[in-house]
């Protein structure tokens, strides 16, 4: 197993090269876009909050409406670098909220988005994938990405108002 100062040392080695940098930068500029575009076209949405850096293990933004804020219900754009995929999280609160909404979707059988199977260890009641490779230099990539986290915020408003949560 490599020591600490050794992985220290291959780090170094690799931002010597530039090309972390230059994609680390390319990830944030296209999460920057997402949330303008999405800002922008959305006079109801919000942002409570900046771009969260995370470290090199996801980066994201929060995306609110005042009914998911009056239901203390957030949603989040999110780039796991694990995975190296963009997703978008729903998420309560605090666990108390996060778990009363999974329960409330999860009774209703809700098969739009696939729920998470438990909660317990988890910070969103689903994620559900945006893409799986992303181009940053792909305008129309922003606008569809856009499309589907407004679609899912829509979709996530109208289950609470037909459950009378308004």
């Amino acid at each position: 197993m490599l020591s600490l100062n050794e992985c220290l040392k291959d780090f170094e080695e690799e931002l010597k090269k530039g090309k972390i940098q230059k994609a680390y930068k390319g990830i944030f500029d296209f999460l920057i876009k997402i949330k303008n575009s999405l800002l922008e076209t959305n006079p109801d949405y919000y942002s409570p909050g900046r771009i969260y850096h995370g470290y090199l293990d996801i980066s994201y933004f929060p995306v609110a409406t005042d009914l998911l804020n009056k239901h203390q219900l957030r949603t989040a754009v999110v780039f796991d670098y694990e995975l190296f995929q963009l997703e978008v999280w729903f998420s309560g609160r605090n666990r108390f909220i996060l778990k009363n909404y999974w329960e409330l979707f999860k009774k209703k059988e809700w098969e739009k988005y696939p729920l998470l199977e438990g909660v317990d260890k988890s910070y969103s009641i689903m994620k559900h994938i945006l893409r799986t490779k992303i181009d940053l230099e792909r305008q129309e990539e922003i606008l569809q990405i856009r499309f589907m986290i407004q679609s899912l915020i829509k979709d996530v408003e109208e289950l609470l108002k037909k459950e009378g949560h308004r």
